[in-house]
């Protein structure tokens, strides 16, 4: 029988960001991805902000990227977030988007959820709610996240395969069965791959859970009319859910 492991299993014990990381869409070539991927990705060299103001703390990441970034604070004002929240990260080394969440998530505390959207080199930032109104389809190509592992299991040998059986030359192959059931194995067109199904629900269980509409498999905890849907064509995810959603699972949003 062939086993049929799935890498991302692993992200149950794993951060979200892991996650992201490998989800996120990859370019063969730096100068191929568009502008807002190239921004995102810009490496920060280093960050250091103890104790200083949301708002310097953004116009530090501005000048860092050459990106223009527009907050909107009356937004986040009403939200609980003032411009001279002090903010207190250290980062080396990492990328732009990663460097934003982190300055987001510190700013926003356990309360408030922020989140950005990005279109070319202007970057907006306020509340999930705000932001979240629309719900944007994506697609993701996971295939870097299916592992399949084979079983060296031992060949089952019919009695008249044994040594010193007698027979002309029409007799099955020692390996047929072994081969006959690998290939029964396989998944038919349209089939859910068992390893795609593990992922949808880490993907559900540790990415806002109640976003996803719950089905009839059991996926999602938001109930009936949630705004989030997950599908599976072969190696790809098409994804709907809201901005915040997408900006975790690794996607840039363009206007």
């Amino acid at each position: 029988m062939r086993r049929l492991v799935v890498a991302m299993m692993a992200a149950l014990v794993l951060s979200v960001p892991a996650l992201a990381q490998a989800l996120a869409p990859k370019a063969s070539a730096r100068s191929m991805k568009p502008l807002t991927l190239r921004l995102l990705d810009t490496v920060i060299p280093e960050v250091r902000f103890d104790q200083v103001p949301f708002e310097q703390a953004v116009q530090f990441l501005q000048d860092m990227t050459q990106t223009n970034i527009s907050v909107r604070w009356e937004k986040l004002k009403e939200a609980g977030v003032q411009q001279d929240v002090p903010i207190s990260v250290l980062a080396k080394n990492q990328r732009f988007s990663v460097v934003l969440w982190m300055v987001l998530n510190y700013a926003a505390g356990s309360d408030v959820k922020l989140a950005y959207r990005m279109s070319g080199n202007l970057l907006i930032i306020s509340t999930d709610e705000d932001l979240g109104k629309e719900v944007i389809t994506k697609v993701y190509d996971v295939s870097d996240l299916m592992i399949r592992v084979e079983n060296a299991e031992r060949p089952q040998m019919q009695q008249s395969q044994g040594l010193g059986a007698t027979g002309g030359g029409g007799g099955s192959s020692l390996f047929q069965n072994q081969q006959n059931q690998q290939r029964q194995q396989q998944n038919q067109p349209g089939e859910r791959q068992p390893e795609m199904e593990a992922l949808i629900r880490v993907i559900q269980a540790t990415i806002e859970p109640d976003s996803w509409e719950t089905t009839a498999t059991g996926g999602g905890t938001g109930g009936v009319g949630a705004p989030g849907r997950i599908e599976a064509y072969g190696n790809l995810l098409i994804v709907t859910n809201t901005i915040l959603v997408h900006q975790r699972l690794g996607g840039y949003i363009t206007e």
